[in-house]
């Protein structure tokens, strides 16, 4: 009898162990396993982003506030409808960007088409890293890009726990690194397109302060990071430097992304 209980017991236990295992709502905590699971279910998350960006000609700064969807792949993001708002510097600029199927899809306040087609339309190319129309923000220390968020929490310092967002728990991770360790880990150089200035990049070997907010399901909730930029054309631009704070919602939720209707696109 007493063998017969502890058969039946072990293979309970064993029978829930399973069930956990291909229970969907069973979600990896690794951080790196979690991710990986997103880019190749090809995703969607929704994005709240806000660039602050600095000059010694501009010390109050340009906010860029900006807020949409994008989509992943096994490559880090592929398309996106996203929503931009500019203000600062005498300047107030209205955005609203989709990219999707290798074309990117721009009606701007300051540069859009007639009224009757208001969306100007573009071929992207995947090999141009000065693209006209740069799109989501948080490129420039990407971790829904494959190997950043791992090469972040490489670096960490300091571990602690942090608010609930977006309906989890978090712990929040500190530390510092330099854009040349960001732009390895992502194999390519990591590019900010802010509006007022040249294209521009993290300055290489300066270690710049950040703080990834991790779900217990093993997905970032925030990012907010900082640090000295330098153009990538040859415009000098003194002084110049970025503040990010950049959140992401509704992992797993459906967001579909699709081109504007043909009868309001110019360029095609």
């Amino acid at each position: 009898m007493t063998k017969f209980l502890i058969a039946a017991v072990a293979t309970a236990a064993l029978l829930a162990a399973v069930a956990a295992c291909t229970d969907p709502s069973t979600v990896a905590t690794d951080p790196a396993t979690a991710l990986a699971r997103e880019f190749a279910r090809h995703s969607t998350v929704r994005v709240d982003a806000e660039l602050i960006v600095r000059a010694d000609d501009d010390p109050g700064g340009t906010t860029y506030r900006q807020r949409g969807v994008v989509r992943l792949s096994v490559s880090g993001v592929t398309d996106s409808d996203l929503f931009m708002q500019v203000s600062g510097s005498g300047q107030s600029m209205t955005r609203h960007q989709i990219e999707v199927g290798g074309r990117t899809y721009v009606n701007s306040s300051v540069a859009g088409g007639p009224p009757q087609r208001p969306w100007l339309m573009s071929e992207r190319d995947a090999g141009d890293a000065l693209s006209m129309y740069a799109s989501y923000l948080g490129g420039l220390v990407d971790v829904l890009h494959p190997g950043v968020a791992e090469a972040l929490l490489a670096t960490a310092g300091t571990t602690a726990p942090g608010d609930r967002m977006d309906g989890v728990e978090t712990v929040r991770h500190q530390g510092a690194i330099t854009s040349n360790r960001i732009n390895q880990a992502a194999g390519k150089k990591l590019i900010s397109y802010p509006m007022n200035v040249v294209p521009a990049a993290l300055m290489p070997d300066v270690p710049n302060p950040w703080s990834l907010w991790i779900g217990s399901d093993g997905l970032p909730r925030r990012l907010q990071t900082s640090g000295e930029m330098v153009s990538v054309v040859p415009e000098p631009v003194s002084g110049l430097s970025m503040q990010l704070d950049l959140r992401f919602l509704e992992w797993g939720a459906t967001h579909p992304i699709t081109a504007p209707p043909a009868d309001t696109v110019s360029g095609e």
